[in-house]
């Protein structure tokens, strides 16, 4: 049974939705840059000209991962270096054991 509507359209793009209105690192509106007033009881941060609730962007979340794999390689390294020097010691350790003390000298005379 064939219908008598159209076939529907192709959609050859799709839009964007637009990002919503969030705080940027100096406290501002990112839409129209004025600074944010505190509503419901300081829970909420919204713009006074537009009247949107602003989230808070996490901007640090790429320097926070930096920071963490800087602090991996940090670490691993020093875990290379402690070995190193604990392979150093342990060596100097072993060689000082093998060499034979000598005895102090004897006196010549006894008086």
């Amino acid at each position: 049974m064939k219908s008598d509507r159209p076939a529907a359209p192709q959609l050859t793009y799709r839009e964007r939705i637009p990002a919503a209105p969030h705080l940027t690192p100096s406290g501002n509106c990112s839409d129209c840059g004025v600074p944010h007033v505190l509503a419901g009881e300081g829970c909420y941060k919204v713009c006074p000209k537009c009247y949107c609730v602003l989230w808070h962007y996490d901007w640090f979340g790429k320097e926070k991962k930096l920071e963490e794999a800087r602090r991996k390689q940090l670490e691993k390294t020093d875990k290379e270096r402690r070995a190193a020097k604990l392979a150093e010691l342990t060596k100097k350790k072993e060689e000082s054991e093998k060499k034979p003390e000598e005895p102090p000298p004897k006196p010549d005379s006894v008086l």
